[in-house]
Order: structure tokens, then sequence, then C-alpha cells
């Protein structure tokens, strides 16, 4: 771990300020000193006005563990394009389950904690935080919080915090998770994430090299971090920096917009194709590790949840896929065993795909998951670039299918005469 805005730090800093970047902050401990009373937690007027000036020049976010509406009521005014709640979770789908089960959690562990002091439990609608900072043992009571959290009939994931223990629904979308989906809505080429504790580790942990920075305030041998502050009033250095490098005119010969030199527009699209495919792929190798399954998978299992009894052939024709590419996708589902097929019963020479038992439960929304980032995408666009969109990403694909028909015949290709 290195500090930030020493030595070669600031040249990344620059590096990045100058590419298509999405700034994301942490708020207590981060955007706002550590306070006794959560209630209390403001940010420094330096901060607040600092903040409203990067707000103005990056798309950035506010990924905290406090409440949504918590968190927008300590802005101050500065325009902060997504605020995400709940350590990741909110908005998102499955709120009304998550809050169903913080709600039977809140019940048994005030019982289980009733008469301890200093220990208090704050509830977020969709997770909760209970504190022990006021608790005159500290340790004996972060135990005995520990203890009453593992006799929960539902599993639910426990993140330490700096003198508090965050009770999150098992399976909820984490920090790390709402970062991912936030870049790829934004069409972010690269992140910058500050954080201060345990809960930021979700993000420090991704795996994502120049794509995204991670930054802790204050070090910690025990950080997934890359780099760090000193300490919380850093930020507003941080701040500071980051106006600077969008303000501060870019050094080297200007080219003008409209001269033959500048990059051609089909690259610049291209680019963002790739940006889009990269994004879906770190999505899509997310969710095999916490699902099991791809995204073009699970694609395949909302397929047949919605239409029982499908052909592998329509099956291909909906996805625009080549049937052969298909078959090899519902062979490791079956293998999996999340999909059977049977003889057609109106004709015996073909499959009738359909879930199985143990497949069925994976056709519902769930956050975390390609569509549930298309679906929050749709909702905030309007209809008219919804179809914009669609008929150039439809005259694309037919564009790139004439080219290949156009050069169906093999060529051969040495070291001087490349693709």
């Amino acid at each position: 771990m290195k500090e930030l805005l020493a030595g070669k730090g600031s040249s990344l800093l620059a590096g990045l300020a100058a590419s298509r970047v999405l700034l994301a902050f942490d708020f207590d401990g981060t955007l706002a000193p550590i306070v006794d009373q959560p209630d209390d937690a403001r940010m420094r007027r330096t901060t607040a006005k600092l903040l409203g000036a990067v707000c103005a020049l990056y798309p950035c976010a506010v990924i905290s563990g406090r409440a949504k509406a918590d968190v927008v009521d300590r802005l101050q005014g500065a325009s902060v394009k997504y605020v995400v709640g709940n350590h990741g979770l909110e908005p998102g789908p499955c709120l009304e389950e998550y809050a169903e089960e913080a709600r039977i959690a809140q019940r048994l562990l005030e019982t289980a904690l009733a008469g301890q002091r200093g220990v208090e439990i704050e509830s977020k609608t969709y997770s909760l935080a209970i504190h022990y900072r006021r608790a005159p043992r500290k340790e004996a009571a972060r135990k005995l919080i520990s203890r009453a959290v593992a006799t929960l009939p539902r599993s639910m994931r426990v993140v330490p915090g700096k003198l508090v223990v965050n009770v999150v629904p098992d399976g909820a979308p984490n920090k790390g998770d709402a970062l991912m989906q936030l870049q790829a809505m934004e069409g972010a080429d690269t992140a910058i994430y500050v954080g201060d504790d345990v809960t930021d580790e979700d993000v420090f942990r991704l795996d994502r090299p120049g794509r995204l920075l991670t930054i802790r305030v204050g070090q910690s041998s025990l950080s997934s971090a890359a780099y760090y502050l000193r300490d919380q009033r850093a930020m507003d250095r941080l701040l500071a920096e980051l106006v600077a490098l969008r303000k501060r005119p870019p050094s080297g010969p200007q080219v003008d917009s409209r001269s033959p030199e500048r990059a051609a527009d089909a690259l610049d699209f291209l680019r963002r194709l790739w940006a889009l495919n990269h994004s879906l792929e770190a999505l899509s190798g997310n969710m095999t590790a916490r699902l099991g399954i791809t995204a073009q998978q699970r694609l395949v299992i909302r397929l047949l949840g919605k239409y029982p009894g499908l052909p592998p052939g329509r099956l291909a024709a909906l996805l625009h896929l080549d049937p052969g590419t298909i078959s090899a996708t519902l062979r490791r589902l079956e293998a999996k065993g999340l999909v059977s097929r049977r003889p057609d019963p109106k004709d015996g020479r073909r499959a009738a795909l359909q879930l199985t038992s143990k497949g069925s439960p994976l056709d519902r929304a769930a956050p975390g998951t390609v569509e549930n980032a298309v679906e929050l995408l749709l909702k905030e666009t309007p209809p008219e670039e919804i179809a914009a969109a669609q008929r150039v990403l439809e005259r694309l694909t037919e564009r790139v299918r004439s080219e290949v028909a156009d050069n169906l015949r093999p060529h051969r290709y040495t070291e001087d005469r490349m693709p």
C-alpha cells in the first residue's frame, strides 16, 4: 500500500482524471469524520464545497452503509449522480425480501442483547448496524454481538466495522457489486473508489488492473487497497487535486476536433463496445463465483422459465446464436442438473427443454446480475433513447454479419500482413 498524494500517486491520478472515470466514495470516515454518535456525522464545510465542485466535473457516486435516504440528507447540496445505501443493496431488486429478513433479525437481536450497556441496534430497513462504541467493555460486547448473530435462524452476512457490527442479508449485493454495476451503467472506462473500513474491502479486493484505483483512508497492512491517504482530512487535498486536474489545461499540442488528425469515430465507438464487453465478462465471472452459472447460462434459464417446452432451435433463434453454440451451453446446464429435455409431445422428433427442480429457483430476479443492471438502466432512461440504442445495435449487428458474409474465404496472414 502506497501513499497516494506522494511520489507517483499524483501522476497516476492525473492519468485517470483524463479518462472517462467514475468517482465513488464511502461516507462515514471518508467524506465525513468518524463521530461518537452516527446521527452527528457531517462533512466539514470545506469538504462539502470541494465535493460539489468535483461533482460538477466528474460523474460521482457515494456508496455507504447508511440507508440511501440518510446519505442523501447529508450531502449538503452536492449533485452526486448515484447514491447507493445499505452496503450496496439499495436501490435494487428483492428489497422487500431483505426488509423482512432485517425485521426478523432485529426482533431476535433486541431480545438477545437486551440490557447490554452501550450496545445499540440501528435499523436501516434492509440491514442492521449494531453499535458498541459506548459499551464499557468493548471486546466483550463485540463477542456477545457475534454470538447473538450466529444464533439467528436465517444466515446473515456479518461485516465488522469501527466499533460496529453490520448485519446484512446473505446473498445481497455488496459495495463491489454496486461499483461494478455503476461503472457499467455510466460507461466509464475507469473508476476511483475511496473508503476506510472493512465493508469497503469488497471494492478493494476487486481485481481490475488499469480500470480501478482503490484508496483507503488510513494505512493498513490488512487492507487490499492499492493506495492510502494519511487521514480523513487528506480527503480535502484529494478532492482539490481532482478539481485542479479537470480545470487544468491539457499539456501538449492541441488538435482541432474538426481536423483529420482526430481519432476516428468508428474507433471511439468500438472502444465503448469493448468497455461494455469487458464489463459483461467481469460481471459474468462474478455471477459464476456467486451463483454457479455464467450470464449467458442465466439468460437461457430465464428464457426457459418464461417459455417452458422451448425446442433448442427456437431457443438459439431467440438468443441470436448458432445452434452449435447453444448446444454446448445446454450440455453444461444439463450436466449441472439445471435443465432437462424430453420429447416434444407434438413432435417426437424434437426435444422440449424445461427447467428442473434445481434450476427453477434460479429463474427469478436477482441483484448482481447482467439483467438487473439492464433493468435498472432501462428504468431511468427515456423511451426514445432506448429505442434509438436498440436501432443502432440492430443495424450494427446486421453490418457485422454482412462483413462476415463478404469475407468467408480463408485468408493467409503473415507478420507484415495482419488482419
